[in-house]
């Protein structure tokens, strides 16, 4: 019973964190890699950019006009794990789960990345 509570209590800790998160469930259709600054290539310490574009009603325009796509820059620290994880769901035609917030802060045009899963 203990472990019941415990569980629950987590559980409700844990809802408010996803409160203001969009899920989007879907196959990815392309995936666009790109250095924060594509325009001129030389910059030391630039980020690059990865956007996600899925196939999916969910996936609404960002930010209300932007491109239906979820962006990820190399300084985030899932950016690797996400990267690769989508890579393989693309080949093997795998639905995802990717949560996005409802910012446009990583690429003024694209939803901010928040979460992933394999859906299947």
């Amino acid at each position: 019973m203990k472990r019941f509570f415990l569980l629950l209590v987590l559980a409700i800790s844990a809802a408010p964190s996803f409160a203001q998160t969009t899920r989007v469930t879907g196959l990815i259709s392309d995936i666009w890699f790109f250095s924060n600054n594509f325009s001129t290539y030389n910059q030391a310490g630039d980020t690059a950019l990865a956007v996600f574009y899925i196939d999916s009603p969910e996936l609404l325009p960002a930010c209300g006009d932007g491109p239906p796509r979820i962006a990820i820059s190399t300084d985030h620290p899932l950016y690797d794990s996400v990267v690769s994880a989508a890579l393989a769901a693309k080949i093997s035609q795998k639905r995802v789960q990717m949560w996005h917030l409802p910012t446009c802060n990583i690429r003024e045009n694209s939803w901010d990345f928040a979460l992933f899963s394999f859906a299947d």
